[in-house]
């Protein structure tokens, strides 16, 4: 089955002029569109029909095909039939006219490609005998039957009695009214023919791929700081509805005037932005918790109440003392349902992903050690947050508060523990810590902090993390007796790398491209993941989150000790 989609988009938009190529969070608006069909994999090709030539260069920059449409069919009233038919006309004739097509607009830029897969997959289910296009529809946001005509001066109801069966249906409850759905521009989808053959968009028999009111996630994030606006993006770009609370309004303003629009292009008008007491409770899906790792216990112990179907918290969970820690766990267990997870993003990348299926397919054979480093000055820390003037401004400066090097790239312990546990190394059971401690200036934090573990199969494994490596070595290897792994975040000037060798020693390597705000999305899309019931076990569960604070908190009570067991906590 040959899929296409088409994605029409001329030039010369009197409403919002250049609206196709104007930046949404950071991207052309175009591109949302391009990326998401791309990430179909049932689609084969996607195709831009237009006549501007910015809207052309912008969309095979984004890795579209081009289609120049003529100027006589990119007028103000040009319907899209005409513009279809001239395109698949010409496809037929050079033989690649495609078994579907999906029509789909850049203007409905927040789509999930989900969408765009379940309504293809609707129109195959169906067949050509029963159904002849497919169109995307939510529930219609005003009802008919309580709208209104004006004429010289007096209304009646648009729709009449003989209708409605209703005698004043603008006075009776809605509860009653049968549902209306509207077209939401997500997607369409149509076998070529009703196009070339009928002379029509739609054919008589149309399927409605609904999406109802309950599809537009509803996430609270907790935090308007860098991890903040990170969240607010990505869950935006995946199409969600986001909150921001932050008892900071100074933090809020920063947020809407300066962080967001600077990093990503311009302000999101459809993010809310409140302060605790006017902050809406309950009824969300997903609420992140962005807040500093020493106050997220008390914050997390009320929230956890509201029952989301998930519950993220940043890293590390806490503190390494461990405050707030059991109150926290004891409200989290009597919620129940709710699925707690972590802010361990790499974990759930599209290179980390890589090197799992190759720890599965065995190509290094018996893993013999794994490293992990997490080296990176935390100028650019500060950088992000030019609020700050350093580390004494913040939990950064202080170890106890989940700060330090120990705290804030406990990324690398995360990552270990989780790579340990794919190669069969096992589960870190004891270990020994070494860290440089900083007191001067008002401070008190590790700025390299190296660990030493043994598993309970008796393997060796390291991690090392610091705040004063320039330029960033975040890595990790995986050393088997036929082979290894290596990972290298941002190892390439387009993104992450990973170089492998298994027992025909032929070295290989494997770019993943991305930019900073693709970190945060991947976390957002393994959350999507989770709703949907696609995730059996998740790489950054709670449960791994809590293991990560056995170190440290081992590391806080004992260390400098040679070899001591893990605490269990």
């Amino acid at each position: 089955m040959k899929i296409y989609a088409i994605i029409p988009a001329r030039g010369g938009s009197k409403g919002v002029p250049g609206k196709n190529v104007k930046l949404l969070n950071g991207k052309p608006l175009i591109a949302w569109t391009i990326e998401a069909a791309r990430n179909v994999p049932a689609i084969s090709k996607v195709i831009v029909n237009t006549d501007d030539t910015e809207i052309a260069e912008v969309s095979a920059k984004h890795g579209a095909e081009v289609f120049m449409r003529p100027k006589e069919l990119a007028e103000d009233l040009t319907l899209d039939l005409p513009v279809f038919e001239h395109h698949l006309k010409y496809l037929k004739d050079n033989n690649d006219l495609p078994d579907m097509v999906v029509d789909l607009r850049a203007t409905a830029p927040l789509r999930h490609h989900n969408r765009i897969k379940e309504g293809i997959d609707l129109l195959l289910k169906l067949g050509k005998k029963g159904a002849d296009s497919v169109r995307a529809v939510s529930k219609a946001a005003k009802h008919p039957y309580k709208m209104w005509k004006l004429e010289n001066n007096f209304i009646t109801p648009y729709l009449s009695e003989e209708i409605t069966g209703l005698k004043e249906p603008y006075n009776a409850p809605r509860q009653i009214f049968p549902k209306v759905y509207q077209n939401n521009g997500s997607m369409n989808a149509f076998w070529p023919e009703i196009v070339l053959e009928k002379k029509s968009m739609t054919g008589d028999k149309i399927a409605g791929y609904t999406m109802e009111d309950w599809d537009m996630i509803k996430v609270k994030i907790i935090g308007a700081g860098s991890i903040g606006n990170h969240l607010a993006q990505a869950s935006r770009r995946n199409g969600w509805d986001v909150t921001i609370v932050d008892m900071d309004p100074k933090a809020l303003e920063r947020m809407k005037t300066d962080i967001y629009p600077t990093r990503y292009g311009a302000w999101d008008p459809e993010i809310k932005l409140f302060e605790p007491k006017d902050a809406p409770k309950e009824g969300f899906d997903v609420i992140f918790i962005g807040t500093p790792p020493h106050i997220r216990m008390p914050i997390a112990t009320e929230l956890v109440k509201e029952k989301p179907k998930v519950l993220q918290l940043e890293k590390p969970l806490c503190g390494p003392g461990l405050e707030g820690y059991k109150e926290f766990m004891a409200e989290y267990k009597k919620a129940g349902n709710v699925i707690g997870i972590m802010g361990y993003d790499h974990a759930v990348s599209k290179s980390i992903d890589f090197v799992a299926s190759l720890l599965e397919k065995k190509i290094i054979g018996d893993v013999e050690t794994v490293d992990v480093e997490f080296r990176e000055h935390w100028g650019g820390i500060f950088k992000a947050h030019p609020w700050l003037s350093g580390p004494k401004d913040s939990y950064l400066g202080f170890r106890s508060k989940g700060g330090g090097a120990s705290g804030e790239h406990s990324h690398a312990l995360h990552l270990w523990q989780y790579l340990s546990r794919l190669s069969g190394l096992g589960t870190w059971k004891e270990m020994s810590t070494i860290m440089e401690i900083h007191k001067d200036g008002g401070v008190d934090y590790d700025s390299i902090a190296a660990f030493t573990f043994i598993t309970d199969k008796g393997k060796v494994g390291r991690v090392v993390q610091d705040v004063v490596t320039s330029p960033t070595r975040k890595w990790a290897r995986i050393q088997g007796k036929d082979g290894y792994i290596e990972w290298f975040c941002n190892g390439h000037e387009k993104g992450d790398l990973v170089r492998y060798m298994g027992a025909d020693k032929k070295v290989e390597e494997k770019i993943f491209e991305k930019k900073r705000p693709d970190d945060f999305y991947a976390e957002v899309l393994h959350i999507q993941d989770i709703l949907d019931g696609k995730v059996k076990e998740s790489p950054v569960s709670l449960e791994s989150g809590i293991r990560v604070m056995e170190v440290l908190n081992t590391a806080l009570v004992n260390g400098g000790q040679t070899i001591v067991p893990i605490r269990e906590i």
